[in-house]
């Protein structure tokens, strides 16, 4: 049996560096993130839990939560 309480379940999992940075809103973000595809629908792009963010637009999310280097 594993951690999870289910015999077979092997969940698949990533590690993750925590940073200290501040809440921000994505709004004023939008049309300057080449992920959000659809502008008008924004929300769909975060949908499905996960998804792959090009390096520009993680550097621009990150400077607008307070962090000015990475």
């Amino acid at each position: 049996m594993t951690a999870d309480g289910v015999p077979g379940f092997v969940p698949w999992r990533i590690d993750v560096d925590y940073v200290d940075m501040h809440i921000t809103s994505i709004r004023p973000l939008i049309t300057q993130l080449d992920f959000i595809t659809d502008k008008t629908h924004w929300g769909a792009a975060f949908r499905f839990g996960q998804l792959k963010i090009g390096k520009d637009d993680f550097n621009r999310v990150a400077r607008a939560m307070g962090r000015l280097s990475w």
